[in-house]
């Protein structure tokens, strides 16, 4: 495995402690090769995320049917992403046009206009965290727990 790079500003090189001033430049993983990490909303991106879809998929309101499935990366979530579109849709097959990553969205990397624009029920994944995922009565809710070292 490659070494992570940390990246300090030259405020948090004199006090090593990370506090709100210095999160967003103290600690961007980015090991040797690969694109920079991004850091907003007091947490590490990839490069794939921006901080416009972040908060448009944390804003949008789940309708009735939606259903999300929420990992931490590396946990299941392609898996059961997989099961629940077998479950929900009557001719589920990943073919051309109707592939996992369309039909099944990850909000967090597209935002909720994309989202809206789908069929319902809706089929949504997340690496959001709890507090970071949109909620509703309305919606349901796939947690899914798993070492990650297992993956």
């Amino acid at each position: 495995m490659a070494p992570i790079t940390r990246t300090l500003s030259s405020d948090s090189r004199s006090d090593n402690r990370l506090n709100k001033e210095n999160f967003d430049e103290a600690l961007i993983r980015q090991p040797p090769g690969h694109p920079k990490h991004k850091c907003f909303f007091n947490h590490i991106w990839s490069p794939i995320f921006t901080p416009e879809l972040i908060r448009s998929a944390k804003s949008y309101e789940p309708e009735k049917g939606d259903v999300f499935i929420a990992t931490y990366p590396k946990c299941g979530t392609t898996w059961t992403q997989h099961i629940c579109s077998q479950l929900m849709i009557e001719d589920y097959e990943p073919t051309d046009g109707k592939e996992l990553f369309i039909t099944s969205p990850m909000i967090d990397e597209k935002g909720a206009e994309f989202v809206k624009q789908l069929p319902s029920p809706r089929l949504l994944k997340t690496h959001f965290e709890w507090t970071d995922v949109p909620k509703s009565k309305d919606a349901k809710y796939i947690f899914v727990c798993r070492n990650p070292k297992d993956s």
